[in-house]
C-alpha cells in the first residue's frame, strides 16, 4: 500500500508539469504565429497554439489560471482575425470598395472564435480580478505591463472596437437581431474594461431589437437599460407597446407608471397613461395625475397641453368605429376646461415645434367642434315651424366659435404651411364665416399641393 501511495504522489507533479507545459507550448506557438504576421501568416502555428491551450483549459490544474485564459483570448482573437482577412480577400472579386468589403466581411465571417475570445476575457475577470485590473482594468498603467500583458491589453481593446464594427456591419446588412446582440456585447465589453456604461451601444441594441420585431429581445435590452439606470423614455415606450401587442394591459400600465416616475414630463408616456385611464373609465385619475404634475412644474407647456387633451377627449367621446358619440351632460364645462389649458400651453409656447403645432391645431379644432355641436343641438330642438326662421340665428351663434377657431388654425399653418388637414379646416371655416376670397385662396393652395 505504501508503494502505491508513493507512486501516486510521485505522479502528481508530473501531471501538473505536463499541463503547465501545454500552456507554455501554446504561448510558444502563439509567438511563432505572431512572428509570421508581417509577411505570410502561418496558420499552422496558430492551430497548434489552440490545440495546446484547449488541452490546458480542459484540466483542473490550469483551467482557472489567468495566464491560460489570457493566451486563450489572444489565440482565439487571432484566429478570428485570420478568418476575417481571408474572407475580405474572397470578397475582393465582388466588392471593389475596401470599406464596403470590410463591412461585408463582418457579416459573413463566423463569430464563434471571437465569442470564445470574449469568454476568455470574462473568465480572467472571474478567476483573477487583481490580474484583470492590472492588465485590462481602469487602474492599469501601460508602462508597467510586460510584453505578454501588453499584447493582451491591445487585443482586448481591439476586440472592444471590433464588436462595435461587427454590430454596424450586421445592421447595414439588415440583420437586426444579430446587430442588437453585438451592440449589447460591445457595451458589456466596454463596461467590463472601463467601468463606464456605453449608453449609445445599449440604446442601439434596443433600436435593433425593435427593427427585428423580436419580442424577447425588445423586453430584455430595454429592461437592461432601466436596470443599469441609464434609461431613456423610449425604453418604457418600447416595453409598453410590446405588452399592448401581447394584450397584457396590467404589465403595460405598470411599465407606464414606472416610466412616468422617472420621466414625468415625457409626452408619450403621459399620453399613454391618460389613454389607459380614459379607456378604462378612469378619467378623473388621469386629470388628478396631470394636475399633480403641473403643481410641481407649473411652467410646463406639455403638461398643460396633455391636460387640455384629456378634457377635450372626455368632452368629445368616440365610439369603437372612431365616430363621435353622444356628448356628456357637462360638455360645456369640459370644453371650457380644455380651452383654458390649451391657451395656457399656447402662452407658454412649447419648445418642441410639433407640440406647439398640435396645441394650436387642437385649440382651433376645439372651437370648430363646439360651433358644430351648438348648431346641431339647436337645430335638433327646433320645431318645423321655427326651423327656417331660427336657422340663421343658429348659424350666427355657431359662427362665433368658427371665428375663434380661425386664428389658431392660421398660427398652426404658419408652422406647417402645407399641412393639408389644417388647410382643409381653414378652407371650410372661411366659407362658413363668409370669407369666400380666403376660402378660394386656400382651395387653390390645396389643389397645387395635391397635384
Amino acid at each position: 500500500m505504501k508503494q502505491i501511495i508513493i507512486i501516486a504522489i510521485a505522479t502528481l507533479p508530473f501531471i501538473s508539469m505536463a499541463q503547465k507545459s501545454k500552456v507554455q507550448s501554446a504561448w510558444r506557438a502563439l509567438n511563432d504565429y505572431e512572428s509570421t504576421l508581417t509577411e505570410n501568416p502561418d496558420i499552422s502555428y496558430l492551430m497548434k497554439a489552440k490545440e495546446n491551450i484547449d488541452l490546458a483549459l480542459a484540466n483542473d490544474e490550469t483551467k482557472n489560471t489567468s495566464k491560460a485564459n489570457a493566451y486563450k483570448a489572444r489565440i482565439m482573437y487571432d484566429l478570428y482575425q485570420y478568418n476575417l482577412k481571408q474572407e475580405q480577400k474572397k470578397l475582393e472579386a465582388t466588392i471593389k470598395d475596401k470599406s464596403a468589403r470590410v463591412e461585408a466581411s463582418y457579416v459573413t465571417t463566423p463569430f464563434a472564435d471571437f465569442e470564445e475570445a470574449c469568454n476568455a476575457i470574462n473568465k480572467i475577470k472571474e478567476v483573477d480580478a487583481k490580474y484583470f485590473d492590472k492588465t485590462l482594468g481602469v487602474n492599469k498603467v501601460e508602462s508597467d505591463l510586460g510584453d505578454d500583458d501588453l499584447k493582451l491589453y491591445n487585443a482586448a481593446n481591439q476586440m472592444k472596437l471590433e464588436l462595435s464594427n461587427i454590430a454596424i456591419g450586421k445592421y447595414k446588412a439588415k440583420l437586426f437581431g444579430d446587430a442588437a446582440d453585438f451592440f449589447y456585447k460591445s457595451a458589456n465589453m466596454n463596461l467590463l474594461m472601463t467601468e463606464k456604461k456605453d449608453t449609445t451601444s445599449y440604446y442601439n441594441a434596443c433600436i435593433c431589437a425593435q427593427k427585428a420585431k423580436d419580442h424577447s429581445k425588445i423586453l430584455f435590452y430595454n429592461n437592461e437599460m432601466i436596470e443599469k439606470k441609464i434609461a431613456v423614455p423610449n425604453n418604457f415606450q418600447a416595453i409598453y407597446e410590446e405588452y399592448i401587442v401581447a394584450n397584457d394591459s396590467i404589465k403595460a400600465l405598470e411599465c407606464l407608471k414606472k416610466g412616468r416616475v422617472m420621466f414625468p414630463n415625457d409626452l408619450f408616456l403621459m399620453n399613454k397613461e391618460t389613454d389607459v385611464y380614459i379607456q378604462t373609465g378612469k378619467q378623473e385619475l388621469a386629470i388628478i395625475n396631470l394636475k399633480k404634475a403641473i403643481e410641481k412644474d407649473p411652467k410646463n407647456a406639455v403638461l398643460e397641453f396633455v391636460l387640455g387633451d384629456v378634457y377635450n377627449t372626455i368632452a368629445n367621446p368616440k365610439g369603437k368605429n372612431g365616430k363621435d358619440t353622444i356628448k356628456p351632460e357637462n360638455y360645456e364645462e369640459l370644453t371650457k376646461n380644455a380651452e383654458e389649458h390649451y391657451i395656457i400651453a399656447v402662452n407658454l409656447k412649447p419648445n418642441n415645434i410639433d407640440t406647439y403645432f398640435n396645441v394650436l391645431y387642437n385649440l382651433g379644432a376645439l372651437h370648430y367642434n363646439h360651433g358644430v355641436v351648438l348648431y346641431t343641438k339647436s337645430m335638433a330642438k327646433s320645431t318645423i315651424v321655427d326651423l327656417v326662421r331660427k336657422q340663421k340665428e343658429y348659424e350666427l351663434k355657431s359662427a362665433e366659435y368658427y371665428k375663434k377657431a380661425i386664428p389658431y388654425f392660421e398660427q398652426a399653418l404658419s408652422i406647417k404651411s402645407e399641412d393639408t388637414t389644417t388647410l382643409s379646416a381653414l378652407r371650410k371655416l372661411y366659407y362658413l364665416t363668409g370669407n369666400e376670397a380666403k376660402g378660394n385662396e386656400i382651395n387653390a393652395k390645396l389643389k397645387a399641393i395635391n397635384k
